[in-house]
């Protein structure tokens, strides 16, 4: 049970990450196809 608890934990944290640095790059890549809304700030 440990261990099946510990890869569950594991494969969420590594999603979690996944996904906002993914989301991270879409907008900096949103952000230079759209220049003309370039002093709208890159939030997270």
């Amino acid at each position: 049970m440990c261990s099946n608890w510990y890869w569950y934990i594991n494969f969420r944290y590594i999603f979690s990450v996944s996904v906002y640095i993914f989301f991270f790059f879409y907008k900096i890549l949103y952000s230079y196809n759209h220049r003309n809304y370039s002093n709208i700030t890159i939030t997270l």
